[in-house]
C-alpha cells in the first residue's frame, strides 16, 4: 500500500500573460501578472489565460484540477486536469498552464481553484468588468 502523499502548502497562484521556463536554468519568468479583465459585452470567450502555480511540502504523484468557479457558489466555468509528480519534498515544484477558451457568462469575481488529489490547497480570484468605453 502507497502512502498518501503530504498536503502540498500553496506558495503562488498567478494569473498572467505568459508563464516562461527557461531551458538550462530551469527558472521560471511570470509575465504580466492582474487580477481583472475587462472585456466588450458578456458573455465574453477569453482566450487563453496563463496560470502560474508555486507549492512547498509537496512529494509524490498528485492529480490536480484547476477550477474557474463564479463568486459566491457557481457555476463552474471550466476546468483544467493534470498530473504533477513530485521527486524531493524539499524543494518547491513549479509549472504553467494555459487555460484554453473560457467562456464567461457574466460580469463579477470569480474564483481559480486549485484542487490536489481532492483537496482544495487554495485559490486567487479574478474579476471580470465590461471596460468603461465598451470596448476591451
Amino acid at each position: 500500500m502507497t502512502a498518501k502523499p503530504p498536503k502540498p502548502v500553496l506558495k503562488a497562484l498567478l494569473v498572467c500573460d505568459q508563464v516562461i521556463r527557461e531551458s538550462g536554468t530551469d527558472k521560471w519568468s511570470v509575465i504580466g501578472v492582474y487580477d481583472r479583465l475587462s472585456v466588450s459585452k458578456f458573455p465574453a470567450l477569453i482566450g487563453d489565460l496563463s496560470v502560474y502555480v508555486r507549492l512547498r511540502d509537496a512529494e509524490g504523484t498528485y492529480r490536480f484540477k484547476l477550477e474557474v468557479v463564479r463568486q459566491p457558489s457557481g457555476p463552474l466555468v471550466a476546468v483544467l486536469e493534470g498530473d504533477v509528480d513530485v521527486k524531493d519534498r524539499a524543494r518547491p515544484v513549479e509549472w504553467g498552464m494555459r487555460t484554453g477558451r473560457l467562456l464567461i457568462p457574466a460580469a463579477g469575481k470569480y474564483d481559480l481553484n486549485l484542487v490536489m488529489n481532492t483537496e482544495l490547497i487554495g485559490h486567487t480570484e479574478l474579476e471580470f468588468a465590461v471596460a468603461k468605453d465598451g470596448a476591451a
